[in-house]
């Protein structure tokens, strides 16, 4: 009897600590509007999410005993048990009564600057560095048309309210077809990052935390819209040079003197950080962004930013700033919408074993990151909206889908190989048994030398082949997941000798060297389930390995003219591949 109570009791608490994935919407409870970007934590823990702009969320939750607690600036918090939520589905919000007592104190609006200079000094002072996670959501219509869906997610590094530094984890994209070509945006996360709110520069108009108290004066008419006994809602619109500085609204906390929300309207601004390619035009450059802010440990940090812009691309004359914006020929109004939500601070994702190239953007990042099931099924800070669904579906039908799984609409990783059957030298290729690579040449680091030009030189100093073992870690319940790739590193290679007849197989044998020694790697790291610190050692005594390995092999066959020892190491690749290079690339060697 005493067995089958341990048995009875052991499954009750299986079942009452089980996670299941709810999900929900948020509404107005006067109006039944519903509610974007509304905060959702789970009680007690660091766990937490935000609803789309439909209103909708999801978040994976023990059904028993969490309670999430939802919060909305100019709403009543709200608390809520699961076991509630799961069987209404829709959260009520109700919103607070504002007072206007401030207006009638306070005749003179020079307070209303004091208020604002107060509140800039307060985040001037609060500059520590803090790390999150963070996820970015992009959508682009161009004349209503679906043009741009991102889904990215980011290690963000931020100093005080100000972002930093992104650093991708991973992402995904679809693109439309927009004339005849396809249509993208260019760095559109760098483009938010460039907003700071209390330094002015020249990328976007200025606001009244960029200024002392003297100066806003001169600058900003502002205005109190209202005050309670906890917030202020101040209103600003600048007094002349409209294109040059934003018009908006500020809320701060009364007792603290924080920024707990600011929004930033300008239609035609002057000021922005687009360029077209080319010789094109951009033109009637409009924004809309909120940001909202709260308190993690001691510091006021960024809780997510909903950054709106609209413009007009024509064909003329193009303009010289850092950021781009890539479109056909054409005049046509673009909207894009994005929103980045920044969570779990101080616990960033682990990143991707992998050195970028420095010149490598956001789409080219993005690629070069495999699809990782693991990571997109415990990842979902944001659903997406029913319109952005549709959206998916339209990509894959009429445009271009990478990293997208739901609805059978997705595809995994696979780069595009030529008739061939070789691969290319992109600026990162991706070993395959299947395929073989070769020098592709007209690229600086390739250039052919002269005979002269190569005499002058060290023979090491003509080339320098570069492989790296990139190392996907994600987090999967209690243990670490880990896919590894081996990748040539077109960008960082140099190679300015002539074509030979073995060129081809030295550098293919020398590719499935380092292939080899990410299999040893990958077996290691496959037989227990090692912490973070465990699988770093792993992979670096990996990456030495493989260095070891390729510097004997090119010490020995001396780029492939030592017919003896190119046999003996096509051998090794043999027993451990079961591919013969000799035998496989001999015939196309020649000529090449």
């Amino acid at each position: 009897m005493r067995f089958y109570l341990s048995l009875i009791l052991l499954i009750f608490v299986n079942t009452a600590f089980s996670q299941s994935t709810i999900q929900g919407v948020v509404r107005d409870a006067a109006t039944n509007e519903v509610l974007p970007f509304c905060n959702i934590a789970v009680k007690g823990s660091v766990l937490g999410t935000i609803t789309n702009k439909d209103g909708r969320f999801q978040i994976s939750v023990s059904l028993s005993k969490d309670t999430l607690m939802f919060s909305y600036l100019g709403y009543e918090a709200l608390s809520l048990p699961v076991s509630e939520l799961s069987q209404q589905k829709t959260v009520l919000m109700i919103p607070k009564g504002v007072a206007l007592n401030e207006l009638e104190v306070h005749a003179n609006p020079d307070y209303i600057y004091e208020i604002i200079e107060d509140c800039r000094k307060k985040l001037r002072s609060d500059q520590g560095m803090t790390e999150s996670k963070m996820y970015f959501g992009l959508e682009t219509y161009i004349s209503g048309k679906a043009a741009e869906l991102l889904e990215c997610y980011y290690n963000a590094n931020l100093e005080g309210i100000s972002l930093k530094e992104l650093r991708l984890k991973n992402g995904r994209m679809g693109l439309g077809v927009v004339g005849s070509r396809i249509f993208n945006n260019w760095e559109t996360s760098l483009v938010v990052s460039k907003l700071d709110l209390l330094n002015k520069n020249y990328y976007y108009p200025s606001i009244p935390l960029q200024y002392g108290r003297k100066e806003m004066k001169t600058v900003f008419n502002v205005s109190m819209e209202s005050s309670d006994s906890s917030m202020y809602h101040i209103a600003f619109v600048p007094r002349t040079n409209r294109s040059d500085h934003f018009a908006g609204e500020l809320w701060i906390d009364k007792q603290s003197m924080l920024l707990l929300k600011i929004r930033l309207q300008i239609q035609d601004a002057a000021v922005h950080p687009f360029i077209s390619v080319l010789e094109d035009s951009i033109s009637h450059v409009s924004f809309d962004i909120v940001q909202t802010f709260r308190k993690e440990g001691t510091s006021l940090v960024p809780s997510y930013i909903a950054f709106d812009y609209s413009l007009y691309y024509a064909t003329g004359s193009g303009n010289a700033r850092e950021i781009s914006i890539v479109l056909p020929d054409m005049n046509r109004k673009i909207n894009t919408q994005c929103v980045l939500y920044f969570y779990d601070y101080n616990r960033p994702f682990i990143l991707p074993y992998f050195d970028y190239n420095s010149d490598v953007g956001e789409y080219e990042m993005l690629s070069i990151v495999p699809y990782n099931r693991v990571f997109w099924e415990n990842n979902q800070a944001m659903l997406l909206t029913e319109q952005q669904k549709e959206d998916v579906g339209f990509f894959a039908e009429k445009g271009s889908l990478l990293n997208f799984s739901e609805g059978n609409y997705g595809k995994d990783f696979c780069a595009p190989v030529n008739s061939e059957g070789h691969r290319y030298f992109l600026p990162y290729t991706f070993w395959s048994p299947d395929k073989r690579i070769f020098i592709a040449r007209g690229l600086p680091q390739t250039e052919v030398y002269s005979q002269d030009k190569i005499n002058q030189c060290v023979q090491r100093d003509l080339y320098d082949l570069k492989v790296q073992l990139l190392l996907d870690v994600n987090q999967k319940g209690d243990s670490l997941d880990c896919r590894s790739y081996t990748v040539f590193d077109e960008v960082h290679t140099i190679f300015h000798l002539p074509w030979q007849d073995y060129t081809i197989i030295f550098l293919n044998i020398y590719f499935d060297l380092c292939e080899i020694e990410r299999r040893k790697m990958d077996a290691v790291l496959h037989q227990q389930n090692y912490s973070l610190a465990a699988i770093d050692s792993i992979y670096k005594a990996s990456v030495k390995a493989m260095d070891q390995l390729t510097w004997k092999y090119l010490n020995e066959v001396n780029l492939g003219k030592n017919s003896d020892a190119l046999k003996k190491w096509n051998q090794l690749v043999f027993d451990q591949l079961k591919i013969d290079n000799i035998e496989l690339l001999t015939d196309k060697s020649k000529g090449k």
